[in-house]
């Protein structure tokens, strides 16, 4: 089946080990919070008010099911389902953390944060808050493999990248590497970097030592000049792509032998994984995706920041009511609104 980037397939885990995967998209509106458990109270002649926590709930709508996919979800919501159980849901299961760096490190799910060696410096760049990599210093990104929430599994991704570069394409930037996986026996590691003047190049090194390559030999910007997005993907058979704003490069992979078996625990983020050739620039956007796409270019500019991952999902409907689309036709919809449960 073919699934389109900026389209939501979502997933839920229940009873353990129990799944439900829809392979129609839904429609996901805006989170809303909600003030829970508030209370006012008069303090010397002031009035004060006490709020417990803050509930965020989400409507997601379910355009269509077949009926063989409806069972599966009947089944849910017979054994577990009910109001107050908990289970986990992803709004988009091919969507990982989404970092925007608005003044933290947090991703979208306000789940994961980057490591990071230096104390965060941001700044302001193109009306956008960046974080600023000084050229030293070190982040990382821990990859939970295989947790509902994962953010690469060794079955094929897909990462964008977005930041301004502190140095022009022609300014000899060997070494300024974007990402790279940790070694370690028997992992694979992932690697970014510009490699030498006006060259872009991605690689996946194989646990064996081979690697397959491509590189981007034609790329042009200048010393603090406008964004450069990079957006790559891997797949689990060895084929790797490489895109320079927005433009496909040669997809043409290199030795390619072997297959991906599991990545790297840790992504070196700004840095070589030994914590060398530091990138000099200001991050704008870093966001995983655990699938690969036909044409990934339009997530150059697609940022989700709702909350995609729901690790204490709770139904907040007392009632499920599936209802068949036209007359005679084998396809079911209907709408939930979940919130992030305690």
């Amino acid at each position: 089946m073919t699934y389109f980037p900026t389209n939501l397939y979502p997933k839920v885990l229940y009873s353990t080990s129990r799944t439900v995967e829809a392979d129609f998209p839904v429609v996901a509106a805006d989170p809303t919070f909600i003030e829970v458990g508030q209370d006012a109270v008069s303090q010397s002649g002031r009035r004060v008010s006490y709020t417990y926590r803050r509930e965020e709930q989400r409507a997601v709508g379910f355009l269509g099911a077949s009926t063989v996919e409806l069972n599966q979800w009947r089944q849910f919501f017979q054994d577990h389902g009910g109001r107050g159980a908990q289970f986990e849901l992803l709004v988009d299961r091919f969507t990982g953390g989404i970092f925007t760096f608005e003044n933290t490190l947090t991703d979208q799910n306000l789940a994961t944060t980057l490591n990071w060696s230096l104390t965060p410096s941001y700044t302001v760049v193109n009306c956008k808050t960046a974080l600023v990599l000084p050229g030293s210093g070190a982040g990382y990104l821990a990859n939970p493999v295989g947790s509902l929430s994962e953010h690469l599994p060794s079955s094929g991704g897909t990462i964008v990248v977005t930041f301004v570069p502190d140095f022009s394409s022609t300014a000899g930037s060997a070494g300024q590497t974007v990402f790279d996986s940790t070694s370690g026996s028997n992992r694979n590691r992932l690697h970014l970097a510009m490699t030498d003047s006006n060259a872009i190049d991605f690689r996946v090194y194989w646990a064996s030592g081979s690697l397959n390559s491509v590189r981007w030999a034609a790329a042009s910007w200048a010393a603090g000049g406008g964004p450069v997005t990079l957006i790559v993907d891997y797949t689990q058979t060895g084929s790797v792509r490489l895109w320079y704003q927005s433009i496909q490069a040669t997809l043409t992979p290199i030795n390619n032998a072997g297959s991906l078996t599991t990545l790297a625990n840790t992504l070196a983020v700004g840095n070589h994984y030994a914590g060398s050739y530091h990138l000099a620039a200001k991050l704008l956007h870093l966001a995983f995706y655990k699938t690969t796409y036909d044409d990934p270019t339009v997530l150059a500019s697609w940022f989700p920041v709702g909350r995609n991952y729901y690790d204490k999902a709770e139904l907040m409907d007392r009632q499920w009511q599936p209802r068949r689309v036209g007359e005679g036709v084998d396809q079911w919809q209907w709408t939930w609104t979940i919130r992030q449960g305690v």
